[in-house]
């Protein structure tokens, strides 16, 4: 069964502009980050988070939804003068059993990790000034990372251009042992991709590894309002922990590791170009055959 989880912190911050929803009812889940100052931003990611939830609960398309949300945020502010200029990103899914559709506006993202893989890939692409440098070639990954305007978004929810609000999506299938992770740029902008990779192959149960990402963000500096949303099968767990004894026939499980690979890069389309993070075999390896003999001290331990 399809399960969405999520939680938010403020990090250093006194507030929290922050707004997600995690609803496995309908298979849908959503990250907004509000910006214009706390007054404009809790307000802004709040009424993009109620808008594109209460249409996707009404079956409506989701990038419809999103841009529905958008002339919300900008009827809001053009009726409260004290608002003017409020926006927020979004980030949001919607499942049709494995099937999912991702829309996003701005620089929250979507990963998807893979845990018989070791793949940590993002499936979204920034619409900031910086990701437009890296796209062009005008700069380098490492570069972007501590780039002085890796802030600067190009567009918003209630922010647009003349050419209007454009809405990025990409589609897939989240395979066996595939979670997917939606989150604000307070989590990337303190806790590293690699990093991300590691936690999410090293953390027993999803709740847990949603708050040692939060934690680990705040306690790398917490500059910014952090939110994490997952979703993952529950199904997964027992199907996993029978896939370990295949861990010791060598040939066979690098044989594994490559058709599950290819099965998931294969579902997701013209994304394939976004950053990846690999874990070797061996780090897969080791960290499979640890959670099942942690399952099994566990057992013993009640």
């Amino acid at each position: 069964m399809l399960t969405i989880i999520g939680d938010t912190d403020p990090g250093r911050r006194e507030h929290n502009e922050d707004s997600f929803v995690a609803d496995s009812s309908i298979g849908f889940g959503l990250v907004a980050d509000g910006m214009g100052g706390y007054a404009c931003g809790e307000v802004a990611s709040d009424l993009v988070q109620q808008t594109v939830h209460d249409a996707v609960s009404r079956d409506e398309d989701l990038s419809d939804a999103i841009r529905s949300a958008h002339d919300v945020v900008i009827e809001a502010a053009n009726a409260d003068p004290s608002k003017k200029g409020m926006g927020s990103t979004v980030v949001a899914v919607k499942f049709s059993g494995s099937d999912y559709k991702i829309g996003w506006v701005g620089d929250s993202r979507a990963y998807l990790w893979d845990q018989l893989t070791g793949v940590l890939k993002r499936v979204t692409r920034d619409h900031s000034y910086v990701e437009a440098l890296l796209s062009s070639g005008a700069i380098s990954p490492q570069e972007a990372l501590n780039h002085p305007h890796k802030h600067l978004i190009t567009q918003a929810m209630g922010v647009a251009g003349e050419e209007g609000l454009i809405v990025d999506v990409v589609t897939g299938r989240m395979m066996t042992g595939q979670k997917l992770i939606l989150c604000s740029d307070g989590l990337v902008d303190e806790v590293e991709d690699h990093e991300i990779a590691h936690i999410l192959a090293t953390i027993d149960t999803p709740a847990e590894t949603v708050d040692k990402l939060i934690q680990t963000a705040v306690e790398s500096g917490g500059r910014d309002n952090i939110t994490v949303v997952m979703a993952f099968n529950d199904e997964d767990q027992g199907t996993l922990e029978n896939e370990i004894p295949n861990l010791m026939e060598g040939d066979e499980l690098s044989d594994k590791i490559k058709d599950n690979n290819s099965a998931s890069l294969d579902n997701q389309g013209s994304e394939d170009n976004n950053p990846k993070v690999e874990l070797s075999w061996l780090e897969v390896i080791s960290i499979q055959v640890t959670g099942y003999f942690n399952k099994i001290v566990k057992s013993l331990r009640k």
